[in-house]
């Protein structure tokens, strides 16, 4: 049987987790607005095509979210255990950032993309 946790720890963990999540919030709007302005900036993106390109990145985002879920609850079926490093969800996400950026250009998205590294040559 587990033992209670003392309240002013579990207060202490309870406010720790809500500045976590806030953090993670502010973060998740940040990156929205910069690609909400980044797509005004070059590809001048108004009211018209701005709303449906958020839609879109959210939309990809939350594929890549679940796509991650799914590699993982796969992988805990087939050997019981998880595998934390989404192998072939990483493996498509480089696939599908090569064919976007080319393969002439890509070799310069290194530094941008450090956890698809293994696959760099796909």
């Amino acid at each position: 049987m587990a033992k209670p946790q003392n309240p002013f720890l579990a207060r202490r963990d309870a406010v720790k987790e809500s500045q976590y999540q806030g953090r993670l919030r502010a973060q998740g709007e940040i990156y929205k607005m910069a690609m909400l302005i980044a797509a005004h900036n070059k590809f001048k993106a108004g009211p018209g095509r701005a709303p449906d390109f958020l839609l879109e990145f959210i939309t990809v985002k939350e594929k890549i979210a679940r796509d991650i879920a799914a590699d993982i609850g796969d992988s805990r079926k087939k050997n019981g255990e998880g595998d934390p490093e989404f192998l072939y969800t990483k493996k498509d996400l480089a696939m599908t950032l090569k064919s976007i950026i080319g393969p002439e250009k890509w070799e310069h998205f290194r530094e941008f993309f450090p956890m698809l590294r293994q696959y760099w040559d796909v």
